[in-house]
């Protein structure tokens, strides 16, 4: 057969395409594979939901839960602290438009609230 290549020539083609795609393409470009990419992760992640629903019980979403491992949050509690690098880059591309940034915003906290929820909860 075909043997496989090694392990970092993958994270490298990833990298060279993205990467390539960000230096010599155009706004529009960017937005258009950034539109598709956040589609793919959007559909992977419900076709994730979908195939682990039916080992979901609902009744341990009201059970107690184990505090001392919110340690485990940690890491996304300091991610959340450079959220506000974002905020320029959406007032710019929504020319500065109040009630449209503030959907975006909201929305775009809302999406990955509701998929930690759906998976974790």
């Amino acid at each position: 057969g075909v043997a496989a290549p090694p392990p970092f020539v993958g994270p490298f083609a990833f990298t060279a395409a993205l990467g390539g795609c960000a230096a010599l393409g155009n706004g529009r470009v960017l937005g258009v594979v950034n539109a598709l990419l956040v589609g793919a992760l959007l559909a992977s992640f419900a076709a994730l939901l979908a195939l682990a629903a039916p080992a979901v019980s609902a009744r341990g979403l009201l059970e107690p839960r184990d505090w001392g491992r919110a340690v485990d949050a940690f890491p996304i509690c300091v991610l959340a602290l450079v959220f506000h690098n974002v905020v320029p880059a959406v007032t710019r591309a929504l020319r500065g438009e109040a009630s449209a940034i503030r959907l975006a915003v909201l929305g775009g906290s809302a999406v990955p609230l509701v998929m930690f929820l759906l998976w974790d909860g």
